[in-house]
């Protein structure tokens, strides 16, 4: 793993591995891989992500958040990294992501979306 100002160095971007959606982080100069870590479904999404609204909350689950989630999730496996500097990581990561990536991660955002306003319609009290 790199130091967090080496990270501008790095492209995100999707690529289909074995029928497998990933994301893949390389090298912008020699096109080194650093990493690969899969798009995550909408049931991994349900798993790693409490649906806010089971508590009265209509908080948007937005692209970001999912990225940074299994990015973190993926990278927290690695001893080198302490874990304050995920969500820095994660941001140099994401603003150097390709537009296939972040819409990705925003259709996946509103799809969880959907999914969580299914599981808990929210009723306002209109007393």
């Amino acid at each position: 793993m790199v130091a967090t100002s080496q990270y501008s160095q790095y492209r995100t971007r999707l690529v289909m591995i074995a029928s497998t959606e990933m994301v893949e982080i390389s090298h912008v100069v020699n096109n080194e891989i650093l990493d690969r870590f899969p798009v995550p479904t909408l049931k991994d999404i349900r798993e790693h992500i409490s649906n806010p609204r089971t508590n009265g909350r209509t908080n948007a689950i937005g692209d970001f958040l999912i990225f940074r989630t299994f990015f973190n999730k993926r990278f927290s496996q690695d001893r080198s990294i302490v874990s304050a500097e995920f969500s820095g990581l994660s941001s140099h990561i994401w603003n150097t992501a390709e537009n296939n990536v972040r819409g990705r991660f925003k259709q996946l955002a509103m799809q969880t979306m959907s999914m969580f306003r299914d599981e808990v319609p929210i009723i306002w009290d209109q007393e």
